[in-house]
């Protein structure tokens, strides 16, 4: 992902609409009510509340507005030129819709901010916004199976400050650890060593955006006993490096010019 355009809750009403140039923007939108067919020139499908869709540059579409209200949440972006020709419009299920609305409130949040610190924290809610559309896509977990690994989920989100590297979290649930695993992967969409760094990348930024510590120590205060591992693991997740994310959180904001 190069760069944000523009964020920006909105509702259109009953009827139809749709984009009939080009777009010159890839797009995120994120259903907050209502339901709506869109019809490309190769495909249609239907959206509804709490799904997310996917909107490709270069696409040209119509919209047919099932609903009285139709409400949601987008965000114009760019991604990177590679693969941009095999690159397709499309609509995402998502595990866990509260997450998913979440983080585009966040986004549309900063986005409205417009500080010094907006270009670093929008890219980095896009980020995971697009971790969870590839974790998440077409899964259904049954509930057994959540509960089956609930044990283990509960004690990685009250000791991921803690090493735990040689964690038995198959013994902890009563079944093996390949069991584990592949249970974990079905439920959360990723493996549990992935999971265990995003909460503490998710809490990493926190304590970069609000406190005093060096990165070192908030590396160490979230479970990562090697500060450049950390530093690799941060990019990764959020697209932005944590020095950078430091930096523009340690600059006051410019006072506005009249």
């Amino acid at each position: 992902i190069d760069e944000i355009d523009f964020v920006l809750e909105n509702a259109m009403t009953k009827g139809k609409s749709g984009c009939f140039r080009p777009r010159k923007k890839d797009c995120f939108v994120y259903v907050l009510e209502g339901m709506t067919t869109y019809t490309f020139s190769d495909t249609s499908f239907t959206v509804k509340k709490g799904q997310i869709l996917y909107i490709a540059k270069g696409s040209v579409y119509g919209m047919d507005i099932l609903t009285d209200r139709y409400e949601f949440i987008f965000a114009d972006f760019s991604f990177s030129d590679a693969g941009a020709d095999t690159r397709k419009s499309g609509v995402f299920n998502v595990s866990h819709k509260a997450v998913a609305e979440g983080l585009f409130r966040q986004l549309l949040n900063v986005w409205i901010d417009r500080g010094k610190r907006a270009e670093a924290e929008c890219l980095s809610c896009l980020y995971a916004i697009y971790a969870k559309l590839v974790q998440d896509d077409g899964v259904y977990t049954p509930e057994y199976k959540k509960e089956k690994i609930k044990p283990a989920a509960e004690y990685i989100l009250n000791h991921y400050e803690e090493n735990l590297n040689g964690c038995r979290f198959g013994k902890m649930c009563k079944i093996t650890e390949t069991y584990f695993r592949k249970l974990f992967k079905a439920v959360y969409g990723m493996s549990p060593v992935q999971y265990i760094n995003e909460i503490r990348i998710d809490r990493a930024r926190g304590l970069i955006a609000n406190s005093n510590l060096s990165l070192a120590e908030i590396a160490g205060k979230v479970g990562f006993s090697d500060a450049y591992y950390f530093s690799r693991v941060f990019k990764k997740n959020t697209g932005v490096a944590p020095s950078s994310y430091k930096k523009i959180y340690s600059q006051p904001e410019e006072s506005e010019q009249e």
